[in-house]
Order: C-alpha cells, then sequence, then structure tokens
C-alpha cells in the first residue's frame, strides 16, 4: 500500500517507510527543517494506520506545526452513501494526530465533472456511483473446484489483454502464476504480493507496465496506489471483504477516462450478501453466466504439473491452506462460510490427491491479534531507527567536539 507525504520542501515518498527516511536525513542536515513541513499530504489515508505505521504517524506529527493545512486522500476515506457519522469519526480518528475528526471537511466526488464540499455527513452521500462510467462491471457465480478452469478459459479468451487478477493470498498468486506457466497460455504471466523484496515488487510493475499484454496475479497489495493507465480489465477471483476492496480493485482499471472492464467471481454461498453490499454502496455490477462452450480445462495440465515438480505441489497445498484460512478469518461471516466449501473438490482442481490438513486457531481473536503482531514486526521500522541512532551519534559527537576548545581554553588560562 502506498504512502505519499508531500511537504513545503519537496519531501515525497512512496511508502511510510521512505517517508521518515527522507525526513530524518533533512533533519540530519537542518534542525529546523520541520518549521518548513506545514503541509503534509497523504495517500491512502485510510490505509496508513491499518498498515502498522500508527507510531511513525505519532512520531511525524510530533515535529509539525501546530498551525497546518493536512490534506488526505483515498478513494473510500468517506465512505459510501448513507455512511453514518460515528463510523467515519472512527475511521478519521484511527489517524489520531494527523486530524481532528470534527474539523474535517470533506470534498467528495458527486459524479466525475462536480465536487462537493461539507461536512462528513454531507460529502458521504454521492448520487452516482463510487466507480468510473467508462468502467463495464459484472459478476459471475462460480464452484470453488471451477475457478481454475474459469481462470484458464479467461486467460486463454483475452490473450491481447492486460488483466490484473486479484486473490486472498500470496500463496495462491504464487501458485497461479506456477500452474498457468505450465500450460503455455500465449501470454506473459506476473505475479505481485507481499511475501517479495520491494526491489521485486518494484520491477515486477514496472515490467508489468511495459508490457502490451499481460496477467498479473496479485493480492490487496496492488489494489491502491499503483496507476497502471492501459488495464483492460480487472478480474477478482476470490471475493472481496467488503464494498470498498471491491472499489480499489476494480479501480486499477478505466483510468483517467479509459474504458475497462472488471469481473467479479463469487461462489454460490458468497452470491446474496455481496450483492446485498454492492446494491447498498450503488456499484452497478450486472450478474452474468459463464458461458461453457468456451470453456477449456486445466486440469490434467495442473495435475500433471504438481505430481512432477514437488516445488509446485509444495505451491498447491499452501495455497490450499491459506485460502480455506482467509474463509475462516474473514470478519463478515455473512459473506465467507467456511462450513460450505467443498474441500475435497478444491484439493483436486489444485492437483492435490488429497486436501491437505489445515492447522486452524482456535480463538479467531487471538488469530487476528497474533496477525497484527506479525504485521508490526514485518513493517519495523529497522533502518529509521539504526538512521536516528546515527543522527544522535553525530549530534553528540558535534557537542563533543565544542566543548574540547573550551576545555583547553580553561586550562591554558590556569
Amino acid at each position: 500500500h502506498s504512502f505519499w507525504l508531500i511537504f513545503g520542501r519537496a519531501i515525497i515518498s512512496r511508502n511510510g517507510l521512505e517517508a521518515w527516511m527522507l525526513f530524518w536525513n533533512a533533519r540530519a542536515r537542518n534542525t529546523h527543517v520541520e518549521a518548513t513541513l506545514n503541509h503534509p499530504f497523504a495517500a491512502q489515508a485510510d490505509r496508513v494506520v491499518d498498515m502498522g505505521f500508527a507510531a511513525q504517524v505519532d512520531s511525524l506529527v510530533a515535529y509539525l506545526p501546530q498551525q497546518r493545512q493536512t490534506m488526505l486522500f483515498s478513494a473510500t476515506l468517506a465512505g459510501f452513501a448513507g455512511a453514518p457519522e460515528a463510523a467515519l469519526s472512527s475511521r478519521l480518528g484511527r489517524l489520531r494526530g494527523l486530524v481532528d475528526s470534527k474539523t474535517v471537511e470533506f470534498v467528495a466526488a458527486r459524479d466525475e465533472r462536480a465536487l462537493v464540499a461539507g461536512a462528513a455527513g454531507e460529502a458521504s452521500q454521492p448520487t452516482g456511483a463510487p466507480t468510473p462510467k467508462a468502467l463495464d462491471q459484472c459478476r459471475v457465480t462460480c464452484g470453488l473446484e471451477e475457478k481454475m478452469d474459469a481462470l484458464y478459459a479467461f486467460v486463454k479468451a483475452h490473450l491481447k489483454c492486460k488483466t490484473i487478477v486479484f486473490v486472498s493470498s500470496c500463496a495462491q498468486a504464487r501458485f497461479l502464476l506456477e500452474a498457468l506457466r505450465g500450460t503455455q497460455p500465449g501470454v506473459p504471466l506476473l505475479a505481485l504480493h507481499g511475501k517479495q523484496s520491494q526491489g521485486k515488487r518494484t520491477a515486477t510493475f514496472e515490467d508489468y507496465k511495459r508490457k502490451p499484454a499481460a496477467v498479473l496475479f496479485a493480492t490487496d497489495v496492488a489494489a491502491r496506489g499503483l496507476d497502471v493507465p492501459d488495464v483492460d480489465w480487472v478480474v477478482q477471483l476470490d471475493a472481496p471483504e467488503d464494498a470498498e476492496a471491491y472499489v480499489h480493485r476494480a479501480g486499477r482499471a478505466a483510468r483517467n477516462g479509459r474504458p475497462g472492464k472488471a469481473m467479479l467471481v463469487l461462489l454460490p454461498s458468497e452470491e446474496p450478501r455481496m450483492a446485498e453490499l454492492l446494491d447498498a454502496a450503488k456499484i452497478p455490477v450486472k450478474k452474468v453466466a459463464i458461458n461453457s462452450k468456451r470453456t477449456f480445462s486445466a486440469a490434467k495440465h495442473v495435475e500433471a504439473l504438481v505430481a512432477a515438480r514437488p516445488e509446485v505441489k509444495a505451491l498447491a497445498q499452501k495455497c490450499f491452506s491459506a485460502y480455506v484460512r482467509s474463509v475462516v478469518l474473514a470478519a463478515d461471516k455473512a459473506l465467507f462460510d467456511a462450513s460450505k466449501l467443498p474441500l475435497k473438490a478444491f484439493a483436486t482442481s489444485l492437483g492435490l490427491a488429497n486436501a491437505p490438513r489445515v492447522k486452524l486457531p482456535g480463538d479467531t481473536r487471538a488469530a487476528e491479534a497474533a496477525r497484527a503482531e506479525g504485521h508490526a514486526a514485518k513493517n519495523a521500522n529497522r533502518k529509521l531507527q539504526k538512521l536516528k541512532e546515527q543522527i544522535a551519534a553525530a549530534k553528540a559527537a558535534k557537542r563533543g567536539l565544542a566543548a574540547a576548545p573550551a576545555t583547553a581554553a580553561e586550562s591554558s588560562s590556569d
């Protein structure tokens, strides 16, 4: 998830760590640099704290002037039509020091050409859909065991298109990349997910941008902050956690007025609840059926690949486990029902002879807490802490050098 901070002296970064690295580097050169930082801008502001940057936000805000203009940007910061004021205040409250939720003025899009400013309750009720008019949206219902074949058929039918396929976990993105590579579909395949290093993600993203046609398997790490102006299709192979997640995923297509298409793939058990969420958010997603005459089966290819390559079998097992855990740990139980998953058939579709045993937490709340701790550990800014220590050491050294001449002068006078 991208995070930019832009200040009066042109401190610009692509993510939270870079923002603080640049800030502390500036302080090392000029101890009063914070006096000029009076116009902070934060993109994807509703996710900054969620991604583990709360401590960094608070530490930086301590250096900002009391009188400042703070601008927060997000496609869903103000919520959807009819969003309660309390929910908006809670969301803004997570940013703590950056804003006072009682004094925020919203500027929201009524449609593609008109903006409206006002309080949260006024500006958070757009008359149009929160997705672009140029985005053609549809949803299909598909059994879990049929998803692999449906995906393979889609890729084969859109070889000249640039497509992003969203899945729930890194393990799924990795497995789908290897599985479809084995079928040689005739289009470049790439994967973008959180298990990759920042350098690898950047290289993959730039490679995808350069290609005239390609399929990118991605997790929600690609759902925000990435601008690829010529994406033809966004396929959500796994259901998003809510309507907001849907908007950000689908928003990778139809950018800057260019036409684009989005397809949402739902399990039969997910269809009623997701339809309810989309209708409540005024998102026009028409329901269509998969054309069985254009279906290609990838089962034999995937089964042979998994049997021949142990590393791909291991990826298939991780894919199975990661998907099941994502459903079990999902917050909206009306949308995600693990008891209705056809586990044996799902395993077979991944080329596995038997369904792997999945280690599930007995307490989902404890699991969520453990996952949050894992995110915090992963996002720990060790480089930033090291830089702070270096700055403190440099200042101490300067103070020592300044004190040395004075001591020498006192000794000579004695």
